[in-house]
């Protein structure tokens, strides 16, 4: 919307220069600097449109490292939660094995009681 601001303004500063019967040396000072003016928008608007352009090339960059870490962190995580569920199954069954052995052991332990009396 600048841009437009600033050509009106260049353009209205010829026609004014233009109307009031400028010399032509005038004239064509204007026309330049309005020609002058406008390249000068020109090249600017070109930088900042490849600077915006530039910039979301490197959002899109850090997006996709962004997304690739989220991916071996899940990654990692659920292999971690599958190795705890299985060192929990383990422990489980060795602690029912545990708990076997004993109730054998004092199962015998209470017949052998029971047979010396």
């Amino acid at each position: 919307m600048k841009i437009n601001q600033l050509l009106a303004s260049l353009a209205a500063t010829l026609l004014i220069t233009t109307l009031s019967g400028c010399s032509k040396e005038d004239v064509d000072s204007a026309k330049n600097s309005v020609k002058e003016a406008t390249e000068s928008v020109s090249d600017t608007t070109k930088s900042a449109m490849d600077s915006a352009g530039d910039m979301a090339d490197k959002a899109m960059d850090a997006t996709g490292e962004v997304m690739a870490d989220a991916g071996e962190m899940m990654e990692d995580a659920a292999d971690s939660a599958k190795s705890m569920a299985g060192d929990l199954a383990d422990d489980a069954e060795d602690a029912m094995g545990d708990m076997a052995s004993d109730a054998d052991a004092a199962g015998k332990d209470a017949a052998a009681a029971l047979k010396d009396r």
